[in-house]
């Protein structure tokens, strides 16, 4: 008996019969895993940007929506051409042929193996993603499509071809035909899905959009230096004040977000509502944190700071960006950082009628005197070494003298350093300015003193001022070097023009 050419191989194993069957089922099952990972990735984005973990608003660009379905397609149809693979197979070698039902086995369970272990890897993967932006937005942090883009391509490829290579045991000729059936089927149903958009995911940009001001008004914070963090999330309200340059130049008011715009006369009214959310103890720790753009005028950041003394409100922060920064101002890492201020002293519509009536005397006629009183500190600053810091649109000076930046920095260090705690610095900013020069001149006087501790700290405990946490040796370092500063408030600077004018009669 003569051999015949390619005895060696194994016989084909597939039943043709069984090929539409499984292709259909495959076909189904893919469709249903793409349409799983397209909801899922929808959901997780409206999860995210709707303000749970990071609150952090995810958009998907034309480019970035397409790249993603492609991938969670290709994967989707690679799983969809396992499935049929494992369906015509497993119905096509019948049990009195033991080697092939034993090689059939094998080839199953080598794939559903590679298959099942790369799902887990992938499950894991995206549920690190995941749990790190619930932690922190990596919106800034990871680009996929730019950094890693044949990480995408390459993986489906990969899963695709350690099918193929497990069915090669089973016949080399049926195995290659499937190769040059498979492949370019795969890249063609892949581009299919990626194509169909389940949810209109342009619709979704857009209703996410209007939960945040920011996208909404773009504007940009000022940055700084120095800067803070709020202790207690749940006592702090976020105001946002910009602009609709088209419709006004007078700043919009939003509590939260872009859905609450409150009106100037409605603020009293808003925080009341904040403040009954809060026990009796807490409300003295309610925190205002103010997102203003950085044009804003001053005298608009006065009057909104003045309302908040009305309405018993006795902290401020300046929400800033750090300077230098190459992250944008809606990076929610910042959303809690900047400059806080002490409302202070507390507002008195008895000394306002009081300071009503006194301009309204004939200074030639009475002399005013005002006792000692808490509402105003213009007999306490006495007690201190003090200086006074003015910043104009066009120039600083400290004590009526102009310098530059660099060189007040290093006189108020020298003035802090030599009589420090009994110091203080008057911040007189002209009401002309923007709000970024007026936080220029916040950041150098608190720059200038977390420096002072700063070098402090490493010279006694070889650490910074922040790492040292509350104890002993912070409140030593605090009580060194306190941040003395003071702005005048509106009664407190009609009282000053009072006096000088009873002066000079």
């Amino acid at each position: 008996m003569s051999l015949k050419k390619g005895f060696l191989r194994t016989k084909n194993v597939v039943a043709k019969q069984r090929v539409s069957t499984g292709v259909i089922i495959g076909v189904g099952y893919s469709f249903g895993i793409y349409a799983l990972f397209y909801i899922f990735r929808e959901s997780f984005r409206i999860l995210i940007s709707s303000g749970f973990g990071s609150g952090y608003y995810l958009e998907l660009s034309t480019k970035e929506n397409f790249f993603y379905n492609l991938f969670y397609a290709s994967i989707a149809v690679v799983i969809g051409f396992y499935i049929t693979s494992k369906f015509i197979l497993e119905n096509s070698v019948q049990y009195r042929q033991r080697k092939l039902k034993f090689i059939q086995r094998n080839v199953l369970n080598n794939q559903a193996f590679f298959t099942l272990n790369f799902l887990a890897l992938f499950a894991r993967m995206t549920s690190i993603l995941g749990i790190l932006y619930f932690s922190f937005s990596q919106q800034n942090e990871l680009d996929f499509i730019n950094d890693f883009p044949w990480l995408l391509i390459s993986l489906p490829i990969l899963l695709f071809l350690t099918i193929w290579s497990q069915t090669l045991r089973l016949g080399v000729r049926i195995s290659y035909k499937w190769l040059l059936f498979a492949f370019p089927s795969f890249l063609a149903l892949s581009i299919l899905y990626a194509s169909l958009n389940l949810i209109d995911y342009k619709k979704i940009n857009n209703q996410l959009r209007l939960k945040y001001v920011e996208l909404v008004y773009p504007f940009e914070e000022p940055q700084s230096k120095s800067l803070s963090r709020v202790k207690r999330f749940s006592l702090t309200t976020d105001v946002y004040m910009v602009f609709d340059r088209l419709k006004s130049d007078t700043p919009l008011i939003f509590w939260n977000d872009a859905k609450n715009q409150v009106n100037p006369n409605e603020i009293k009214k808003v925080i009341e509502l904040e403040k009954n959310k809060l026990s009796n103890w807490e409300r003295d720790y309610f925190i205002i944190n103010l997102h203003a753009d950085k044009n804003t005028r001053l005298s608009q950041i006065n009057w909104f700071k003045n309302e908040l003394r009305k309405e018993g409100v006795h902290c401020i922060q300046f929400s800033t960006i750090p300077k230098n920064s190459k992250y944008p101002s809606s990076y929610p890492y910042f959303k809690y950082w900047g400059i806080q201020e002490t409302l202070f002293p507390v507002y008195s519509r008895e000394l306002v009628s009081l300071l009503d009536s006194a301009e309204n005397l004939d200074p030639s006629k009475y002399t005013i005197r005002f006792p000692e009183s808490l509402l105003y500190r213009i007999n306490d600053v006495k007690e201190y070494n003090r200086i006074e810091f003015t910043i104009t649109p066009n120039s600083m000076l400290l004590n009526g003298k102009e310098f530059n930046a660099a060189k007040i920095e290093h006189i108020m260090a020298g003035f802090i350093k030599k009589y420090s705690p009994n110091y203080l610095i008057i911040y007189s900013p002209d009401d002309t300015i923007n709000y970024q020069r007026y936080i220029e001149g916040l950041d150098m006087m608190h720059y200038t003193v977390d420096s002072l501790r700063n070098n402090m700290a490493d010279e006694l405990f070889n650490t910074t001022f922040d790492e040292l946490g509350w104890g002993y040796e912070y409140d030593t370092i605090r009580a060194t070097y306190p941040k003395y500063f003071l702005e005048w408030t509106p009664e407190e600077k009609r009282l000053i023009k009072l006096m000088n004018r009873t002066k000079t009669q």
